[in-house]
């Protein structure tokens, strides 16, 4: 009878195992990703290189560990140097990263060129529009827009912008502000470069507005500073900023003092992409983390701390800053112009910095 108890037990554990197992596989994921899910359970670790700040991971991060307890994620802020730092790590056989995330359209041409990037097709391809897989295995974990901020007591008297051209209006109108426009830089900033050319060829006929502006900028490498010195007065407004930057635009002290808007006539968006490393030591742990960061709830997840949600599936109302689909419906399709990787961008950068150069008077 003991013998017979202890079976009957030991058979209930095994159902209760299978059923938990069979849990965790999401909703419309093929039957086997159980098998991938336990793999990146025995292989428990996960080493991400991104350009994302630790802390803004943090929803992201609570969610994965609900959904996959067990497997531990380190991620690195580590910067444009995470190229160089994988392929030296990945070449000498170091642990390196299993998945790379960051804004860097020419970083991402290279990389894939060289095969580094896993072929892998996530079960949720089937939901993400195509613009958001520039290559096989590439993502985009967000749509990152560019923004126009501005010091409300700076424009005091005058119309809060909302273009590019309103801008251009307000400068020849009140030269004062001459100095205390900014951008990023184009000389000294890939992404500035990758922002304002894609600008320039979506909109040619644009370029007399910046060469109208171009007396006016004084521009900055970074948005950092160009988001503290908005807030402080220095500058009165920042022009193709990043849109990262709206949950501290939004926080209460900060939007007494400083607003920001969508450009109503070319709203550059940065895809943040992501992809698994050829080098991964983690490929499944790997598969399971990309595959959450592009579900539904992994977008809204990310979203939670600036980063812009793209899936159709989504509320306005389950994300704290707005998403892809509520920015194109307030700006327009039309206005809406992807920073993503582009040969001709790069082929052409030397003849755009030429024409930058000269609307600034360098």
């Amino acid at each position: 009878m003991k013998k017979l108890l202890c079976a009957l037990s030991l058979a209930v554990s095994l159902l209760l195992s299978a059923g938990a197992q069979a849990q965790t596989v999401p909703a419309g994921y093929p039957a086997d990703y159980a098998k991938v899910i336990e793999a990146a359970r025995k292989e428990g670790k996960l080493l991400v290189y991104s350009n994302v700040a630790v802390g803004n991971w943090a929803p992201f991060m609570e969610l994965f560990k609900q959904r996959y307890p067990g497997i531990a994620v380190d991620t690195t802020d580590s910067g444009n140097e995470l190229w160089e730092k994988y392929y030296a790590e990945s070449q000498t056989g170091t642990r390196t990263a299993d998945i790379i995330l960051a804004t860097a359209p020419d970083r991402w041409i290279e990389i894939h060129e060289r095969g580094q990037v896993a072929p892998y097709v996530s079960p949720e391809s089937p939901a993400l529009p195509k613009w958001s897989t520039p290559f096989p295995g590439v993502y985009s974990a967000s749509a990152d827009p560019m923004i126009i901020a501005f010091n409300r007591r700076a424009l005091q008297g005058m119309a809060e912008p909302k273009s590019l051209g309103d801008v251009a209006a307000l400068y020849k109108k009140h030269p004062e502000l001459k100095g205390r426009i900014t951008a990023f830089d184009p000389e000294g900033n890939a992404m500035g470069r990758n922002v304002w050319a894609a600008w320039a060829k979506a909109y040619p006929a644009s370029w007399p507005l910046v060469e109208q502006l171009g007396p006016s900028l004084r521009p900055e490498r970074s948005a950092g500073p160009m988001r503290e010195k908005v807030i402080s007065g220095e500058y009165a407004i920042a022009l193709m900023t990043s849109g990262a930057g709206i949950p501290q635009y939004m926080a209460p002290a900060a939007s007494k003092l400083a607003g920001w808007d969508f450009p109503n006539d070319g709203t550059p968006i940065v895809t943040r992409n992501v992809g698994i490393t050829k080098a991964a030591s983690s490929p499944n742990a790997a598969r399971v983390f990309l595959d959450l960061l592009l579900s539904r709830d992994g977008q809204i997840a990310f979203g939670k701390t600036g980063q812009m949600p793209y899936r159709a599936d989504i509320k306005k109302d389950e994300t704290p800053y707005g998403t892809f689909v509520t920015l194109t419906e307030k700006i327009g399709e039309k206005n809406v112009v992807f920073i993503a990787p582009d040969k001709e961008l790069i082929a052409n950068g030397e003849a755009f910095i030429a024409r930058w150069k000269k609307a600034l008077g360098r």
